[in-house]
């Protein structure tokens, strides 16, 4: 996520032309926030194969103290004015007049995605997608990120099922469609040594009974390049049930069921064969992996994601997310990047250069673009402040780190532990030099030039201490003028930080990757602004050393 200047903006120009060149960029690239009439409460549509989802939606909002139903038909007398998620929308005939759809099918097989299918998909107020990779495929075919939110499946409490079942009838057990020649092929080989049980059509508690009765549940893909039946899978874990699955070409996105899945490889019946021996001889054992190396949201990463797109739409409050999400954020990383896994190249580009081990955080997002990055910053200082933290560095994840940045990055760290006269926020790359900016000190530490400024504005890669976690704490959400309220600007306007910035910039950032704030401007129009900057910051520095 980016977080720089509204515009290219002169220093030279008027306030009154600076405010108009705001509204014309605006006009042009600011996305509103969709508010959604509904009578305070929520309804899920769904299939029954995806009652799992429709019931994690439920209890996440019901922790909320929200009022919420689920229906898998449109009732007799039509659908309500309630807001609506549609799990599988085009497998009903008739849909509300405005909804949320929850996209399931698979984008390896395009055969699902027909014109009509997509139609339904951008006729819907937002798309909810449980697959990075297919929301790379959306993207590709004409959706924008700002549409589509990530939101993974996970389990659901043991609690929340309210069946049990203390005898195992069976040895294997799969369930879906088996009907297709690869499933058979499985499925005949394993009932070779097994006592196998193939459910297909059963829902709900009859189902959940079913798995309950099987030591082990199978997991095979329909199609050999599947994504992973995520669905299938959290239903089983969430009732302690065992699962042997295939892998799937989408592994990578799930380095957390690593350890709690039993995974064979694709194709491989003799090794499935072998693994599910191995578990019903109790010879393996299963145990919670990690999300990632470098992930900074643990835990129920359904609850977070969902959320997050609650907060997106202003269907919960700030203080709310706080509440329900802080206790799965890891800070214990040297930097955490911000971005937004929806934005697929810019997510790819990070995960490509971070051999530093940064911690990727997953921004909080919002109608308004802008809205939504200042509320991640917010967000982190609060946990920040609450967790005793006394600094906290966050770069955004188009950071350029130029060579030897490393090094360059741990003098920051010692000029700032030895700095006398102390610090509020250490800003890494000033985006956009004011033209009222004081520079208050210069110092010369380990060969740097380290100069404290009073205004900054530039977020690509910053330090942020104690009195910059209280100001980014008091950054108002409600106050939706852009001029003076985006994040950087709002901390340019603060005053009373002391600001400290390296010459040569510690860092750049990356010119041919998109804004996720500005609609797709692309960030190569931030050059000149940022070349002007270094021009200004040096010009005053050799003002002062002049006069010294």
């Amino acid at each position: 996520m980016e977080i720089k200047s509204v515009a290219k903006f002169i220093k030279s120009v008027s306030k009154w032309n600076r405010r108009r060149l705001d509204r014309r960029h605006n006009q042009k690239v600011l996305l509103e926030p969709v508010n959604i009439p509904n009578d305070g409460k929520f309804v899920v549509l769904t299939t029954r194969h995806c009652l799992h989802v429709a019931y994690l939606i439920k209890d996440a909002l019901e922790r909320i103290g929200r009022t919420v139903s689920v229906i898998t038909d449109e009732p007799a007398n039509g659908f309500s004015k309630s807001f609506h998620f549609v799990i599988c929308p085009q497998m009903f005939p008739k849909l509300p007049g405005q909804y949320v759809a929850f996209q399931m099918e698979q984008s390896v097989h395009h055969r699902w995605f027909t014109p009509q299918y997509f139609d339904i998909l951008k006729k819907a107020t937002a798309v909810l997608d449980y697959s990075v990779r297919n929301i790379s495929f959306l993207e590709e075919n004409g959706f924008s990120y700002n549409k589509i939110y990530y939101v993974p499946i996970d389990v659901r409490n043991r609690k929340s099922f309210g069946v049990c079942c203390d005898e195992k009838k069976y040895d294997v057990l799969f369930y879906g469609d088996a009907s297709n020649e690869r499933r058979k092929r499985f499925l005949g080989e394993l009932s070779k040594e097994f006592d196998v049980k193939v459910v297909t059509n059963l829902f709900g508690e009859e189902l959940h009974r079913e798995l309950l009765s099987a030591k082990v549940v199978v997991n095979v893909h329909y199609y050999e390049n599947a994504l992973l039946e995520t669905t299938r899978i959290y239903e089983c874990l969430s009732l302690g049930v065992s699962v042997v699955s295939e892998e799937s070409s989408n592994m990578g996105e799930y380095p957390h069921l690593l350890g709690r899945i039993h995974f064979t490889p694709i194709d491989n019946v003799v090794a499935m064969t072998a693994k599910v021996r191995q578990v019903l001889n109790g010879e393996v054992s299963t145990e919670y992996g990690i999300n990632s190396a470098n992930s900074v949201v643990g835990g129920n990463l359904f609850d977070y994601y969902f959320y997050r797109f609650l907060l997106a739409h202003d269907l919960m409050s700030f203080a709310e997310f706080v509440d329900q999400t802080e206790h799965q954020i890891n800070l214990n990383f040297d930097v955490l990047c911000l971005g937004l896994p929806e934005s697929i190249k810019r997510k790819e580009s990070f995960d490509r250069d971070n051999s530093m081990g940064f911690g990727y955080f997953p921004g909080i997002r919002h109608g308004l673009g802008w809205v939504g990055c200042g509320l991640s910053y917010k967000y982190l200082a609060n946990i920040s402040k609450k967790r005793g933290l006394s600094t906290l560095a966050i770069c955004e994840d188009d950071v350029f780190l130029k060579s030897g940045w490393m090094e360059r990055f741990k003098n920051v760290r010692s000029y700032l532990n030895h700095r006398a006269q102390g610090w509020d926020l250490f800003c890494g790359l000033l985006t956009d030099f004011h033209a009222e900016t004081s520079i208050r000190r210069i110092d010369c530490f380990l060969n740097e030039n380290f100069i404290e400024v009073d205004k900054m504005t530039g977020m690509v890669f910053n330090i942020y201490g104690v009195r910059a976690f209280d100001k980014l704490m008091q950054w108002d959400e409600n106050d939706r003028i852009v001029q003076s309220n985006t994040i950087d600007r709002y901390i340019e306007s603060c005053g009373d930080l002391s600001i400290v910035t390296v010459f040569p910039f510690l860092v750049g950032h990356k010119d041919d990757l998109n804004s996720t704030l500005w609609g797709n401007a692309q960030n190569s129009h931030y050059n000149e602004m940022i070349s002007r900057s270094e021009r200004d910051l040096m010009s005053e520095m050799e003002k002062m050393k002049s006069e010294i």
